[in-house]
């Protein structure tokens, strides 16, 4: 099963289609996102666990690691091309291991962060036999099993 994933993240990368799946990953989150109640975003989306990645009056209250890593995330996500207005962070799993969601495609994965700098270290995707980790926050989001 792992080197399916792999094959399928190989034939994506060499195809040149990364960029139109970035693409439909915003729509869909656009599209899904517009069919919530008002009433279901503030009380989904706004609860005390999850932070919001993409949303740029955030930080207030929250200490100066947890804004670093938001805005490293937010930053890797913008530069993968995709709408970090979509995407949370659900929990914290451990001291430097966060799950991200975004709850309109119910796509889950993990990020990692190096101690010495705050920086991205990895990303990790449930195949739901194993966890698999990636330097690529695309294949963490495109082979995640939701």
């Amino acid at each position: 099963m792992e080197q399916k994933h792999f094959q399928t993240l190989r034939a994506l990368n060499q195809s040149g289609y990364t960029a139109d799946v970035v693409h439909k990953l915003n729509k869909d989150s656009r599209q899904s996102a517009q069919r919530w109640s008002d009433k279901s975003i503030m009380t989904d989306l706004t609860a005390p666990n999850r932070l919001p990645i993409g949303w740029r009056e955030d930080g207030h209250g929250l200490s100066t690691l947890t804004r670093l890593r938001i805005y490293e995330l937010r930053d890797a996500m913008e530069l993968a091309g995709l709408n970090s207005n979509y995407w949370f962070v659900s929990n914290q799993l451990t001291k430097d291991t966060w799950e991200i969601d975004n709850p309109f495609l119910m796509r889950r994965f993990e990020v990692s962060f190096c101690q010495r700098n705050e920086m991205i270290e990895c990303y990790w995707y449930d195949t739901g036999v194993k966890q698999i980790k990636t330097s690529n926050i695309i294949e963490a989001i495109l082979l995640s099993q939701p």
